[in-house]
């Protein structure tokens, strides 16, 4: 889609121009020409020329508009218009430049519709060099922000051209600009932005780049979108409370309904809820944490394989005892018979264990802050179970090595939950103020003293004491086990 097209209601300014230039006598164009007045007119209040190159933006900036306007309404040739502005170029206030470029993609966007063949494709690829330099991200809210700093606006056709109307012009071409580099993710953020003007042609075209984006990114979303562009989903309830959500610095660059998203995606939520942000598990590509249960969900996660792994290698016994946090009994997510009875199902794969006991019969001990299990022993060789998702830990890679090298006799490990965080306070604090602003969006109510997504999560610390069998169990060691407990013989 054009430029043209997405901006109709603008199509016609280079006619205005002309029709205003065709009314004007000789001699006037030839003065303006000859001898060109050496300021320019914005709100009524006089701007020199010369102020183009300031760097005070509040005279540069209504110098640019006023020259725009001025040429609009055929009071000064598009020739001197053009070489006036390129004044702005030597101003280092990306401001400034930013809005020069949007300017001359304007002018010559409106110099193209007269235009044929090669002159006319030069014009538009000339337009479009000047607009991508305008929209560059290090100057698209440098040039929003000026307009609405410095009260800045001009007219098109007679119709007022605010930030506002300047900021959606920009985002929707950047969303255009987007999905030609393939670049998906920032491209539907774009047209989510405009899907929030209450322009009918804006709302329209941004709604179809955002069901284009979407359909495309639904496909692709794990094969082939980079882990730092989609480590954060944030869900709204709907496309009309999603309108508008935006992250200026593309921390959270993925927003979906809670009924369209992808659907390879899994939850701890089991789905996903509106108005909450989550973060990509750090070692399951597709499955998402509720963010303000992180650490404690990552902390009762890791455990729970860490146990299924001890129980897997020939554990004969699991004390837990809680160190730091709440009591064990208090732990809401931590199931830890899940780990160790063999219906462990969290991960794909199959260890190909089996228990010598029923996890009904097996010995468990337990208190407030102190849990310990004791096993029978395994029926089978004691081995690495398929599907692991810790692997590449510390703790985990220590005892799988321990295990090869035929070491496994008792150890104790310590784990903290803040040791697997990933909410580190740099992070959270950029993560913070982008997730509070995409709420303003998503939920008008929402009120970020109240929201508890960021509050601090308990720390907890627990030891775990494992005792395992050192040698694999064969047919002789079971038929000792089996004496030993039928004659009482510890």
């Amino acid at each position: 889609m054009s430029i043209l097209s997405a901006f109709e209601k603008f199509k016609k300014v280079g006619e205005s121009a002309l029709n205003v230039a065709r009314n004007l006598d000789a001699e006037d164009v030839l003065g303006v020409i000859i001898a060109p007045v050496p300021y320019v007119l914005y709100k009524g209040t006089k701007f020199a020329i010369e102020s183009l190159s300031s760097e005070d933006e509040s005279q540069a900036g209504p110098a640019l508009a006023g020259l725009y306007n001025s040429y609009i309404r055929g009071e000064r040739s598009e020739d001197d218009t053009i070489q006036l502005m390129k004044e702005a170029l030597k101003n280092n206030n990306n401001r400034v430049r930013g809005l020069y470029h949007f300017f001359m993609a304007v002018i010559l966007l409106n110099k193209a519709q007269s235009a044929i063949d090669k002159e006319k494709t030069h014009l538009y690829n000339d337009a479009m060099t000047h607009f991508n330099a305008a929209s560059e991200k290090d100057s698209i809210n440098e040039l929003v922000a000026l307009f609405k700093d410095n009260d800045l606006e001009f007219s098109f056709e007679g119709k007022t051209i605010t930030s506002e109307t300047v900021s959606y012009f920009v985002h929707y071409e950047m969303g255009c600009f987007y999905e030609q580099k393939r670049d998906l993710g920032r491209a539907r953020a774009e047209y989510i932005y405009v899907m929030a003007s209450t322009d009918y042609n804006y709302k329209e075209y941004s709604m179809e780049g955002y069901r284009r984006m979407t359909d495309v990114l639904k496909k692709e979303f794990v094969d082939n979108i980079p882990i730092g562009a989609r480590q954060y989903i944030l869900f709204a309830q709907n496309k009309e409370k999603l309108a508008g959500a935006y992250d200026e610095e593309s921390l959270i660059r993925c927003v979906f309904t809670i009924d369209d998203y992808p659907d390879n995606l899994t939850f701890s939520t089991h789905r996903p809820e509106a108005n909450r942000l989550y973060i990509l598990h750090p070692c399951r590509e597709n499955f998402y944490i509720a963010y303000d249960n992180y650490d404690e969900y990552i902390f009762n996660d890791k455990i729970k394989e860490f146990s299924y792994l001890c129980r897997c290698l020939g554990a004969t016994s699991i004390e837990y005892e809680s160190i730091k946090g709440s009591d064990i009994s208090q732990s809401s997510l931590l199931n830890i018979d899940a780990g160790l009875g063999g219906s462990y199902k969290a991960f794909e794969g199959d260890a190909g264990v089996k228990y010598g006991k029923k996890q009904s019969e097996q010995q468990k001990v337990s208190s407030r802050s102190y849990l310990r299990y004791k096993f029978p022993p395994l029926k089978t060789k004691a081995a690495v179970p398929n599907g692991l998702v810790w692997t590449q830990d510390p703790e985990e890679r220590e005892l799988i090595d321990m295990f090869s090298q035929g070491n496994l006799e008792e150890r104790v490990w310590f784990f903290n939950s803040k040791q697997f965080s990933q909410r580190n306070k740099s992070v959270t604090i950029d993560v913070k103020a982008s997730f509070g602003a995409m709420m303003i969006k998503i939920s008008p109510r929402f009120d970020m003293q109240k929201d508890t997504t960021f509050a601090q999560q308990e720390e907890k610390e627990w030891k775990l004491s494992v005792s395992f069998k050192p040698e694999d169990l064969g047919l002789m060691d079971r038929i000792k086990a089996w004496f030993k407990h039928l004659f009482g013989i510890k």
